[in-house]
């Protein structure tokens, strides 16, 4: 069976060699060619590599010299010929500020150094392989945020559905009426909108739809506890908070999805 990276090719900006190496390693070991791996130890040679190859998948470090990871992936994500290549960033550093600007400005995933094999070698695969186990499933994104709904969007893919059973909506009174149209498996929502927010939502949907018939998965980058409890006191299923990565939204769906009906 022929492995499926083998013809994959994926560019390292990393300023540290021995990191560089290592993730070499570790690319080699899950059956990257050799040939098909670039390296850059900076933000600047990052862009002229970027330039000269068609790539498939581009890890780069935050804190790059000469041209930080935040700049040059603003760079990728305005070149046409580079603008759905997935972006990995890597730190070193717990940074939440760090890691929302990051999916703001368009990464794919976030991972932070060191990190483990398994770890390293779903994410790639969420990357560049694709996921099938959500396929049938519809779901609503109802996010005021063009910027988020993308990045839900993109991670929706990366875990298994598919983008044409991805509906979006930019405000809950929006959300409720695709509702009345559409056959829904699943609601992403998002707590703070304009016209009606998370809860009010919850509350109106609530009256139709039961938690095991319209599944809410609330978003959100509250963490006051009495007002978590409180949504789910009011009827979501799962509670995520901003900023997350493909692994995190597969793991909660999954949860969801595995609660007896």
């Amino acid at each position: 069976m022929p492995n499926p990276f083998e013809n994959k090719r994926v560019l390292i900006a990393e300023n540290a060699a021995p990191i560089r190496q290592l993730i070499i390693s570790e690319l080699e070991s899950i059956g990257f060619s050799p040939q098909n791996i670039h390296q850059a130890e900076n933000g600047v040679e990052a862009v002229n590599i970027l330039l000269k190859n068609d790539l498939d998948l581009i890890l780069s470090e935050f804190n790059l010299p000469k041209m930080d990871g935040l700049t040059f992936l603003k760079k990728v994500r305005s070149l046409k010929s580079a603008a759905f290549t997935s972006f990995l960033m890597m730190t070193g550093e717990a940074d939440l500020d760090k890691k929302n600007l990051a999916f703001e400005s368009g990464a794919d995933q976030f991972i932070q150094k060191p990190f483990e094999k398994q770890i390293f070698y779903e994410t790639i695969s969420k990357l560049l392989l694709p996921q099938k186990q959500f396929e049938h499933k519809k779901v609503l994104i109802v996010e005021d945020s063009p910027t988020i709904r993308s990045v839900i969007s993109n991670n929706l893919v990366q875990t298994g559905f598919n983008e044409e059973n991805i509906l979006q909506s930019g405000n809950g009174e929006e959300g409720i009426k695709i509702l009345k149209t559409e056959s829904v498996n699943l609601v992403i929502l998002d707590w703070h909108m304009p016209v009606m927010n998370g809860f009010e939502f919850t509350q109106i949907v609530r009256n139709k739809f039961s938690k095991e018939k319209l599944p809410i998965l609330m978003v959100s980058n509250e963490n006051d506890k009495g007002k978590v409890i409180q949504i789910f006191q009011r009827g979501i299923n799962a509670y995520i908070i901003k900023p997350f990565t493909a692994l995190d939204i597969e793991a909660k769906i999954k949860s969801i999805f595995s609660e007896p009906a």
